[in-house]
């Protein structure tokens, strides 16, 4: 189900303008992925993994808003 988010995501996104930030909709579905199979224990590594989506969900709101 989260590759059809990353997927729609990427399709929202893609335009040719050069001045687009660049987006890895690879390391978002690694993230989730990431997260998916993390132990609950392994709070630093969730957190970084969460930092990950985040700027990529920056980067995806910059281009929706231009």
């Amino acid at each position: 189900m989260l590759d059809v988010l990353c997927f729609a995501m990427a399709r929202l996104t893609d335009c040719d303008k050069v001045d687009y930030p660049t987006i890895d909709w690879d390391d978002l579905a690694s993230n989730f992925d990431g997260i998916a199979t993390s132990q609950d224990s392994d709070v630093s590594a969730i957190r970084k993994i969460e930092k990950g989506i985040e700027s990529v969900y920056k980067k995806s709101l910059k281009i929706i808003d231009q």
